[in-house]
């Protein structure tokens, strides 16, 4: 029953930051809801920031792999590296018009362990050994 619980207050917060960011969108004068949009709800937030930025990575890298991009090109491709992806350009060309301090481009480079993803490895590691 914890989890019904836990899974309803994550959307509704979920659906509240859509919420703010359709209003943000609406501000700017678009229609739809932006990158940038979410990069400006998460600046004060970290680890929030860290890990959409993460995840803008990734789809990168996925998209490189579904275009069929040698795997050379993709080691090389590293979060912080010379070479920006489309998502990333995106990310860093909007965070540094809004960043006075440096601190948001640090989290390109920042490569801190993730506290929610290990947590959640943590469980699915106990849930794995209470099960076999």
């Amino acid at each position: 029953m914890g989890h019904s619980t836990d899974t309803k207050q994550l959307l509704i917060l979920l659906y509240l930051q859509l919420q703010q960011a359709s209003e943000i969108s609406q501000l700017r004068g678009a229609r739809v809801i932006s990158a940038e949009d979410l990069l400006f709800l998460m600046r004060k937030d970290k680890k929030k920031l860290k890990r959409l930025l993460k995840y803008m990575f990734f789809r990168d890298y996925k998209s490189k792999i579904v275009k069929g991009i040698e795997e050379e090109d993709l080691l090389e491709d590293k979060l912080g590296s010379g070479s920006i992806n489309k998502r990333q350009k995106i990310a860093q060309d909007f965070l540094i018009s809004i960043d006075q301090t440096g601190e948001l481009l640090s989290l390109f480079e920042d490569d801190e362990v993730d506290d929610v993803k290990q947590e959640r490895m943590e469980v699915r590691s106990g849930l794995h050994r209470t099960c076999v």
